[in-house]
This record gives C-alpha cells, sequence and structure tokens, in this order.
C-alpha cells in the first residue's frame, strides 16, 4: 500500500493528470475487496485492481469522465438490467456488465494538473478572407501542435479566431516618417521579431533614440 501512495506522490510531483479508484462498498460475490485501489490515467491505462471483468471496464470509463469534469463521483455498480434513474455527476448508479449477484461502490477521485492554455497558430494561407476557419486550416494546425506536443491530444479546443495580417504588395515592412506623423506599416507574420528593431530605426530617423523601457531621448547632432 505504500508503494501505491509513493506512485501517486511521485506522479503529482511529474505534473501528470489521472484517477484514483477507491473500493468504498463491496456486496458478495465480487472479487475487489474494500480498500482496493487502482490509478487510471487520461488515455485508459490503468495501475491497480478494483475489481475482475465485470467492474474494470466500467471504472475505467467513469474515472476518464471524471478527468474531463475534474469532478470526483461514487460509481455504484448494481447487477440491475438497466441503469437507475437517481444517478447525478457526483453519484453515478450503472448496471454490471456480466451476470453477477454482486455490488460494488468505487469512488473516484481526480486528480487533474493546473489548466494550461496553449496559442496554437497562425497558418500561412496569403488571403484576404475573414470567413470562419476551414477545416484544412484547423487539421494542419492541430496536427502541427499534436507533434510538438503529444500531451494536447486530450485537450479541449476552446477557440478557433481569424484575422488577417497587415502585408504590403511587395511583403516589405515601410517606415513613414512626416511632421508630428509615423507610420510603420505591413510586418505581416514577423511583426514579434520586427518590431523592435523597426521601432528603434523609426525613432532614429525622428531624431530620437530609444533608451530603456518605453523612454526616448533627443539625439542632437
Amino acid at each position: 500500500m505504500t508503494d501505491f501512495f509513493e506512485r501517486v506522490a511521485a506522479l503529482r510531483r511529474e505534473g501528470q493528470s489521472f484517477a484514483v479508484a477507491t473500493v468504498v462498498a463491496r456486496r458478495a460475490p465480487v472479487s475487489a475487496h474494500l480498500g482496493d485501489r487502482a490509478i487510471i490515467f487520461a488515455d485508459g491505462r490503468m495501475e491497480g485492481f478494483v475489481g475482475g471483468a465485470c467492474s474494470r471496464e466500467i471504472v475505467r470509463r467513469q474515472a476518464r469522465e471524471s478527468l474531463n469534469r475534474r469532478l470526483g463521483r461514487l460509481v455504484s455498480i448494481r447487477p440491475d438490467a438497466v441503469p437507475v434513474p437517481e444517478s447525478t455527476p457526483e453519484h453515478v448508479v450503472v448496471p454490471m456488465t456480466c451476470v453477477s449477484e454482486g455490488a460494488i461502490d468505487v469512488y473516484i477521485e481526480p486528480f487533474v494538473r493546473a489548466r494550461s492554455l496553449v496559442v496554437v497558430g497562425a497558418s500561412e494561407i496569403e488571403s484576404e478572407d475573414r470567413s470562419p476557419v476551414s477545416l484544412r486550416s484547423a487539421v494542419e494546425l492541430m496536427a502541427a501542435a499534436h507533434s510538438v506536443l503529444p500531451a494536447l491530444a486530450e485537450a479541449r479546443i476552446e477557440r478557433l479566431d481569424v484575422n488577417l495580417r497587415p502585408a504590403l504588395p511587395d511583403n516589405e515592412p515601410r517606415t513613414e516618417i512626416a511632421p508630428g506623423l509615423l507610420r510603420i506599416n505591413g510586418l505581416f507574420r514577423h511583426g514579434w521579431l520586427l518590431a523592435p528593431a523597426l521601432v528603434d530605426d523609426a525613432l532614429r530617423g525622428c531624431g530620437l533614440a530609444a533608451v530603456g523601457h518605453g523612454r526616448a531621448e533627443e539625439v542632437t547632432a
């Protein structure tokens, strides 16, 4: 039992998402005993024992749902032919999947790593189209993201945005300086990289030099 809790502690230190299933009640004949435990991962892998074939797959499925909902639940597995109507998200009553007069209650506790947001993008399509995201663009971006970070396989897509990047016909950035006016345009997809250098050049072109964070001083000849 000590090894089990050491395993749980190690998984939490590693930041993995998993659920712990514990047998909290039983009625013979069932193979599980009070206190039997198992670790279930988001991909369905299971370490430990919470019963035989009659209950194992039920616990695996319920654990994955518990992880998705980030909510613990009590799963009551009964020898009824149909699901019991009083099920709730926190107490699920399901029928035994094989012929048995036994019953078992399993409490499932999810351990989910801190929620993180991954921003993926963007496509390289040259277009003036602001219509909703195309299937091709979404699939290509998601496939590329998954190849770099396989853990995204169980991530949820919260939002898909569409917009246009500023570009000039020659695809070159342009700085225009006039009395009382400074314009920098056409950075296209390279804005994050080019902006600091272009701002420095523009300030010098205006007779100013960048100093520190956001301050400028006049340059005298």
